[in-house]
């Protein structure tokens, strides 16, 4: 039942996160390492996200549906080679490793993606976020306080903020990051899976 739970909150994930439908599988090979936020401005380098996104996804969501974790983590591994800070596998490769008890298989993937594109709001804010859920809550708070530090506009770093506060306990400085994310537009729930952001959000 719990794995089930997961399963349907990643279907969800990827539909709020506005996945491309691009068929077929991916071409293969290929640089490794490219920013996923700028890939839109190279041709060759969109079309070849939006095919390995697509065709890993599918067979993530497959694989996790059937129980074939190894498999989900491999394809998920392609697409964090080529594409470190994409935040679509990143937040997949977190919930894997909450389904298989292996807490610490999203952190080499987070840290890469940051030291190699520290730039993004984004990356810091799903690090934290991610922190914060498996319990080292000072690291994450200071991961969220960065992206925040980067984009005082990020949505998603001030409504993960404001749930890190109320989890601990600290109803005053929950309430005003609450404040903050409903001054620039955010109408969700503060409850832990809801509010997620959008994939293109970064820092400006």
């Amino acid at each position: 039942m719990k794995q089930q739970r997961h399963f349907v909150f990643l279907v969800c994930l990827l539909c709020f996160l506005n996945s491309e439908v691009l068929a077929g599988p991916p071409t293969g090979g290929g640089p490794t390492d490219r920013d996923f936020f700028t890939a839109h401005e190279d041709p060759e380098a969109y079309r070849d996200l939006g095919l390995n996104d697509t065709y890993h996804t599918n067979r993530v969501l497959h694989s996790i549906q059937v129980g074939r974790y190894d498999e989900a983590i491999a394809d998920l591994r392609f697409v964090l080679e080529k594409w470190p800070n994409h935040p679509r596998a990143l937040m997949l490769i977190e919930s894997l490793g909450q389904v298989t008890k292996a807490l610490e298989l999203p952190t080499p993937y987070y840290e890469k993606a940051i030291q190699l594109f520290p730039q993004y709001a984004m990356t810091f804010a799903q690090y934290g976020k991610y922190l914060v859920e498996i319990g080292q809550w000072d690291k994450g708070v200071e991961n969220l306080k960065r992206a925040i530090e980067k984009d005082r506009k990020s949505v998603a770093a001030h409504v993960w903020l404001s749930q890190a506060y109320d989890k601990h306990g600290d109803k005053v400085l929950a309430k005003k990051e609450a404040e903050q994310a409903r001054n620039l537009g955010f109408e969700g729930d503060f409850s832990p899976d809801l509010g997620q952001p959008s994939n293109r959000e970064k820092s400006k």
